[in-house]
């Protein structure tokens, strides 16, 4: 073959992969389009939040008035440096009881953790109108490797994609007594880099976007898929 039929074949060969490019269809997916689908996502949602937006919390010390859960958890979150506690005359309608109450506060260490989810920056925990988007949040996620993926065609197409995860946690969250009372938090780091976690997407102008990015999402904090 001489230089010029050589050169020939090469642009044949580059011309039929610019047209099989061209014809892949906008619906057509791989894990390359999923990984920097999950990245995008978890950079916005990746912080593992455990429900505690409104601060301070009363715990009235009667017997059968307090919450449970608040009664198991928040002492130990006091015993770790991350609240502190006062005791306060329990009121009712603006008159001071006989009973009293134990009121937490985030001390310096835990309003590192308290953020606004939109912007992953600490907010003030005692303001009642940032309590809409902030909350305790205390592990933060990245991508491990997307495993599998299932496309169903629509208008627009969605996926649902399975990936496993990294968790990056400060070494309190590895307390026995934290684990206990917080076990999603304690199943999500056992099962980090073999656990999957799913998440919804939908293909949109900009490629496969996290439902909870599209427009009017609810903006949910990172969820643990039971391991």
């Amino acid at each position: 073959m001489n230089d010029t039929n050589r050169w020939k074949g090469v642009l044949l060969a580059a011309a039929l992969l610019v047209s099989a490019g061209a014809c892949r269809s906008k619906t057509d997916a791989s894990r390359a389009d999923f990984t920097r689908g999950v990245r995008a996502y978890l950079e916005q949602r990746g912080d593992l939040c455990v429900g505690r937006p409104r601060w301070p919390v009363d715990v009235a010390e009667r017997a059968g008035s307090e919450s449970a859960q608040d009664a198991a958890q928040l002492p130990v979150l006091e015993r770790l440096g991350l609240v502190a506690s006062t005791v306060l005359a329990e009121r009712r309608g603006g008159v001071a009881t006989p009973f009293e109450l134990r009121r937490y506060r985030l001390t310096a260490a835990g309003r590192k953790h308290y953020i606004d989810r939109e912007t992953r920056l600490p907010t003030p925990p005692d303001e009642p109108g940032d309590a809409a988007r902030a909350d305790f949040c205390v592990v933060r996620l990245e991508l491990g490797r997307v495993e599998s993926w299932d496309v169903q065609q629509g208008a627009p197409p969605t996926a649902l994609v399975s990936y496993t995860y990294r968790a990056d946690a400060p070494s309190w969250t590895r307390d026995a007594g934290f684990q206990k009372v917080f076990p999603a938090v304690a199943r999500l780091l056992a099962g980090a880099g073999t656990a999957h976690l799913v998440e919804g997407f939908t293909l949109t102008p900009d490629g496969w976007t996290a439902n909870d990015l599209l427009p009017k999402a609810s903006g949910r904090p990172a969820q643990a898929a039971a391991p």
